[in-house]
C-alpha cells in the first residue's frame, strides 16, 4: 500500500538488512526500491521479485534465495564504502536476474557457490571492482577472481568485466564452456595492463586499457569479432605484445589498435580472421631467429573472398632479421605511407579474391595492388 516512484530503506548503524518473500504485486506501486546497509544485505527464506532494485552494502551481500527485477536493471554495490571487504555471494541453486534489462555488480570479489548464477539470456551483465583491485579470470587468482566454472554460470547477451579502477587483469584458460552462456560480446577493461597468460576462448571479445595488452597463448573468438586496444589514452607508450608462440584467431573481423602504440611479436606469430584484419597499429616481429615467421590470414573463409587486410596510414607490417612475412587476403588496403617490410627476408602475398591486378592496369579486379602500394613493399623476394 505504499505508492511512489522510488522507495529507500536505510539500515541502522552497523546493522544488517535481511529481505525475502517479496512478490511483484507487493512492489507494483513502488518503482525503484533501494536498500542501504552499513553492514551486510542478505536475501533469505523465500525468493523475491521487484520492479527495479538498487542495493548498497558496505560489508557484502549474500543471496540465499533467488531474486528478479521485472522492469529495470539491477544495481548491486556490495562494497559501497570501497574498503575492499564487500564480497557478493550467491548460494547453490540461486539465480539473480533482470530479464530484458541488465545486472550491474560492484564488489571486491564474487563467490558463485555450486550452481549459483547471475543473469538471463535476454540481459546484460556488468561486473566491476569497487577499488583498484586486480582481477583474475579463469585459472589465475587475483583480488577479484572469477574461475572458469563461475564464468560458466553467468548468462548474458553481453558481459563486461572490469573498469577504470581495475589495477590489472589476468585471463588464463577461459574455456569454450566458460563463456558458453554469453551469446554475443565479452568486454574486458583494465587500467594497469591486461594479460592473456594462457589460451582462452570467447564468443566475441573487446579487450582494452591504457597500459598495454599482452598475449602469451592462443586467443580465439568463436562467433564474432576480436578487438584489442592496448593504449586507450593514446599516449603512445603502451603496446599489444605477443609472446613467442602466441596466436590470435577471430571468427569474423580482427582489429588491433591504436595507431599511437604498436604491436610486437617476440617470435613466430599467426593472426587469422574470417572477414578481415584491421591494423590500426603496426605489427613487428622482433626476434633474432631467421626461422620465425609472421603470418596474417585475413580471409580464413576463403570461399567468400571478402576478408581484406587493412593497414592504416603511417604503420606497417615488418620483420627485421630475415624472417618471412606471409599475408593471405581478398585485398590489401594500404593507407598513405603504410608498408609491408621484411628486412633480409621474403614476403608472400596470397590472394583469395576472384581476380587480382598489379600495377597500373585498368581493371575492376577485387584485389588491386597499385604501383604506390608496391613501392612500399620491401623484401628480398616477393
Amino acid at each position: 500500500r505504499i505508492s511512489s516512484s522510488s522507495l529507500t530503506f536505510v539500515g541502522g548503524a552497523a546493522a544488517d538488512i535481511k529481505a525475502g518473500g517479496v512478490l511483484s504485486a507487493n512492489t507494483a506501486n513502488c518503482g525503484t526500491i533501494t536498500l542501504k546497509s552499513s553492514n551486510e544485505i542478505e536475501f533469505n527464506t523465500y525468493g523475491s521479485t521487484f520492479q527495479a532494485l538498487v542495493l548498497e552494502a558496505d560489508s557484502g551481500m549474500h543471496f540465499k534465495k533467488p531474486y528478479t527485477a521485472d522492469a529495470a536493471p539491477i544495481i548491486l554495490n556490495a562494497d559501497h564504502d570501497a574498503n575492499g571487504a564487500g564480497v557478493l555471494t550467491v548460494d547453490n541453486l540461486v539465480t539473480l536476474a533482470a530479464p530484458g534489462q541488465g545486472t550491474t555488480i560492484i564488489a571486491s570479489d564474487i563467490e558463485l557457490i555450486g550452481s549459483g548464477g547471475i543473469g538471463s539470456t535476454t540481459s546484460t551483465v556488468t561486473v566491476t571492482t569497487s577499488t583498484s583491485n586486480n582481477i583474475g579470470l579463469g585459472g589465475t587468482a587475483k583480488d577479484m577472481h572469477l574461475t572458469d566454472t563461475e564464468l560458466s554460470r553467468v548468462t548474458a547477451t553481453d558481459l563486461t568485466v572490469g573498469n577504470n579502477l581495475a589495477s590489472s587483469m589476468t585471463v588464463n584458460g577461459v574455456s569454450l564452456t566458460g563463456t558458453s552462456k554469453v551469446s554475443n560480446l565479452v568486454t574486458l577493461v583494465s587500467n594497469q595492463g591486461l594479460a592473456f597468460s594462457g589460451s582462452s576462448i570467447f564468443p566475441s571479445l573487446h579487450a582494452h586499457g591504457p597500459a598495454g595488452v599482452t598475449i602469451s597463448g592462443a586467443l580465439t573468438t568463436t562467433t564474432g569479432a576480436l578487438t584489442l586496444d592496448g593504449d586507450t589514452d593514446s599516449n603512445g607508450s603502451h603496446r599489444i605484445h605477443f609472446a613467442a608462440g602466441a596466436a590470435a584467431t577471430a571468427k569474423t573481423t580482427m582489429t588491433l589498435k591504436p595507431a599511437t602504440g604498436g604491436g610486437l611479436a617476440d617470435g613466430t606469430l599467426a593472426l587469422q580472421a574470417g572477414n578481415g584484419i584491421h591494423l590500426e597499429c603496426g605489427m613487428s616481429l622482433t626476434s633474432a631467429s631467421a626461422g620465425d615467421t609472421l603470418t596474417l590470414n585475413a580471409d580464413t573463409t576463403a570461399a567468400a573472398g571478402t576478408g581484406a587486410a587493412v593497414v592504416v596510414g603511417g604503420v606497417g607490417i615488418s620483420t627485421s632479421n630475415g624472417q618471412a612475412v606471409y599475408l593471405t587476403a581478398a585485398d590489401l588496403d594500404m593507407g598513405s605511407s603504410a608498408y609491408v617490410r621484411s628486412t633480409g627476408g621474403n614476403i608472400q602475398l596470397d590472394s583469395t579474391a576472384q581476380s587480382t591486378s598489379v600495377g597500373s592496369v585498368s581493371t575492376t579486379a577485387a584485389w588491386q595492388l597499385s604501383l604506390a602500394e608496391l613501392q612500399r613493399i620491401t623484401s628480398t623476394n616477393l
